[in-house]
This record gives C-alpha cells, structure tokens and sequence, in this order.
C-alpha cells in the first residue's frame, strides 16, 4: 500500500574476490532506501527508484543490501512491482507485492446452529413442495430462520415463526432471489437441479484465442484432509451451506433468469474453496 514501508528480506551478493562490488537496484512504482553506510562503502539514490550501493568489502555490501526497504508510490488494493538486481553483466528480477491488507469482519457466531446458519430458498407457484420443505425444516429446526424468495404470478402469504417471505417482481427469474443477505454468517442455499458436484478445468487463452473451460460432473480432486466421507471439487449446484461472506463475494448473476447454479461456481473459480460430502460415485 502506499506510504508503507516493508523490508526486502534476503537480498546479498556472492561472488568471488574483488576489488570493487558494485550493485544497483530499481523499480518503477516505489522507492527504495537503505541504512546510511559508515566508512568504506557509498550509496547513491537513497529514497529514489534506483539505488546504487559499492563497497571494497562484500561483508559490507551485504549488510547494506540486508537493511533494502520498498516502499510504494502508488495506491493500488492489490498489485505489484518488478524489482531488479544488477551486479556487472548479471541481472535478477523478483516481484514485490503491492497490498492494502483487509480488516478481518467479525461475527457474533452465537451459540447453536439456529443462531448460525439461516436457510434461504426460492419458488416459483410451487407453493405445495415449499410446505412440504418447510415442513421438512421445521420437523428438525423448528427456530432455524428460513427465508424465502417469491416471485410467482399470485403470491401467496407464507406465514410461521422465524420464517421470512420476500415478494419479487413477477417472473424476476431464479437467481435474482436467490440472493438475499442472511444475518447469520454461514447460509443453506437451496436449488432445484438434480446434479450435485462437478470439478472445472480453466485453461487461460492470450490476446489471440480465448481460455477454455471444460466442465465434469461426479469428477472431484482429492479427499478433504481430517473427512475421508468428503471430497473437494469445483461446484455444486442442488443443495450447498456457505460462508455468507464467501458468496457474497461471487454472488448470484441476475441476468441468468431460470439457470444460473453452475454459472455462479464458475464466477467463483479460484475465489471459493468447495466440498462435497456422503454422496458415492456411481
């Protein structure tokens, strides 16, 4: 982040006996400063974006390089930096990562699952299977907040304690319902497809040719460490728990009117870390 000052940890030079060390460092996006040298060494660009430091001694020239610090010019929440390192005819390059650190969100995570997980659903006229479902919900959860996302031609009142029901706009579509915030930090999202996990392979593309995708139901990495019955995939699109946080980060594709549940873990790749458990491959 700007204005932060880090240290660049392990720089030296090794290399034969010599009556001179000469190094230069640079980079475009900061600054780069080190201790001022005592007797038998001389830094120029102290506090510039090239730094040169000599020494007769290379025991000298390492204790300067060792107190390098980087500190960046430019706000960026996230971006980097190209350092270079020269000695004579060689050059090294290593990256500096450009970071404004985030603050960790708290919750008050309560202390049983009714305080901890809320469960939302959509409908669509399917009033007779959503109170079959709550009927399932309320036979083991009976305080559990369910929430509901309606957006039927006539809707109709759904009334019962701890049971919040949201009217959208008419045919509003699956996933602009499927989102709406919980209080509790992890959420039950329920959907009405009948595949449940898949992995995904993404294959970056350049400028030319666009990345490929390809997508494989009942195909999963590797175990979960410590939950042999789990696996770690891709996506699930039938019934999944979440970290509210987590999901709200990707979110749910409102574009997508009636399909979107594989949309939403592709959107996810490389953000959401997914696992499926108790099911068996056929």
């Amino acid at each position: 982040m700007k204005a932060h000052l880090i240290c660049i940890s392990g720089l030296a030079l090794h290399a034969r006996q010599r009556s001179n060390y000469t190094v230069f460092l640079e980079v475009s996006k900061g600054v780069l400063k080190t201790v001022i040298p005592a007797g038998g060494a001389q830094v120029h660009g102290n506090g510039e974006s090239r730094l040169m430091m000599e020494s007769s001694s290379l025991e000298t020239l390492n204790e300067l390089l060792a107190y390098v610090s980087y500190t960046s010019t430019v706000y960026h929440i996230h971006t980097g930096d190209l350092a270079s390192f020269q000695f004579e005819d060689h050059e090294g390059v290593f990256p500096i990562t450009i970071k404004q650190p985030q603050p960790p969100v708290l919750y008050d995570m309560g202390t049983d699952i009714n305080s901890q997980v809320t469960i939302t659903t959509k409908t669509f006229l399917r009033y007779r299977e959503l109170n079959r479902l709550l009927k399932s919900i309320r036979q083991f959860y009976k305080d559990i907040e369910v929430i509901i996302a309606d957006d039927s031609f006539v809707t109709k009142k759904i009334t019962g304690n701890h049971t919040i029901s949201s009217c959208l706009q008419e045919r509003a579509g699956l996933l602009a319902g499927t989102w709406r915030p919980p209080r509790s930090p992890p959420t039950w999202w329920e959907s009405k497809r009948s595949q449940f996990d898949f992995s995904l392979r993404y294959e970056e593309g350049d400028e030319m040719e666009g990345g490929c995708l390809n997508r494989k139901f009942k195909s999963r990495f590797q175990s979960l460490p410590g939950y042999p019955q789990c696996s770690v995939v891709s996506g699930v699109v039938n019934f999944f728990l979440a970290r509210t946080d987590a999901a709200k980060r990707v979110r749910f594709d409102p574009q997508l009117k009636r399909i979107g549940h594989s949309e939403f873990f592709i959107d996810g790749l490389g953000s959401l870390m997914v696992a499926t458990c108790g099911h068996c491959l056929n």
